[in-house]
């Protein structure tokens, strides 16, 4: 299995190219929090975005018919909602 969870230059990259503008998710968190957050905060995202992913092979994806074939497997695609937080 490809290992493909950022890591923490990444993450720090990712918070920093982000405008303060940005309007909160459903957790209701600013992007001036993340980025005031420092290395501490930067750390937790990490590891907690490494959870998620090693969980992610676990979870059902839904998915939804685009245009075309119903039979077709290419015609489906997955969705999902995402908080502020795992937008970067």
């Amino acid at each position: 299995m490809e290992n493909d969870t950022p890591d923490t230059l990444d993450i720090e990259i990712a918070i920093r190219s982000v405008t303060n503008n940005k309007a909160p998710g459903t957790g209701n968190i600013h992007i001036k929090t993340y980025k005031k957050g420092g290395q501490l905060l930067i750390n937790m995202l990490h590891s907690l975005i490494k959870r998620m992913c090693l969980q992610s092979a676990k979870q059902i994806v839904p998915i939804c018919n685009k245009k075309g074939d119903k039979l077709q497997y290419h015609s489906y695609t997955g969705i999902s909602l995402l908080c502020t937080g795992s937008k970067y």
